[in-house]
Order: C-alpha cells, then sequence, then structure tokens
C-alpha cells in the first residue's frame, strides 16, 4: 500500500505542490525502482553483484530446463509480500 500512495503522490507532485511541498522523486524514477526485474538487470548492467534472476510470465515456464532446480523464491516484479503470485 505504501508503494501505491507513493506513485500517486508522485504522479500528482506538479498539482499537489500548489497546496504542499513533497519532497519525492518523479512518478517515473519511483516506478522504474519498484519494478525489481529492471532494477536487478540494470545493478548487474552496472557490475553490481546480484543473484541470478529470471523473469517468468506463465508458471509453465517453470518446468522449462531453462529455469533452476528447486528450492528457488518467487517474487512479483511490482510490490510486496507476493500480492500477486
Amino acid at each position: 500500500p505504501e508503494e501505491d500512495t507513493a506513485l500517486l503522490i508522485a504522479k500528482n507532485k506538479e498539482r499537489l505542490s500548489k497546496f504542499i511541498n513533497i519532497p519525492l522523486t518523479d512518478f517515473n524514477s519511483i516506478n522504474f525502482l519498484r519494478d525489481k526485474f529492471s532494477l536487478i538487470s540494470y545493478a548487474g548492467n552496472l557490475g553490481i553483484p546480484c543473484p541470478a534472476t529470471k523473469l517468468i510470465s506463465s508458471i509453465t515456464e517453470i518446468n522449462s530446463k531453462n529455469y533452476p532446480q528447486f528450492p528457488f523464491v518467487l517474487k512479483p516484479v511490482n510490490g510486496s509480500g507476493g500480492h500477486v503470485i
């Protein structure tokens, strides 16, 4: 919920800033940073050590030979707590 609130405020920052000072970065930056796959790919391209990460679009892809054997961790691309898994 906090991420959703930050996105809502960032999306309307210009409109809201007429009334209050908002110490918050822009909407696109927040959206990029909360995308775990994009962020870890970006960090890897900068040479920052990152765990092996794969993006899957369906559960059937896990059975592919290109994916690691169990155990592994499934996380939503955005959000926290596995709300969208």
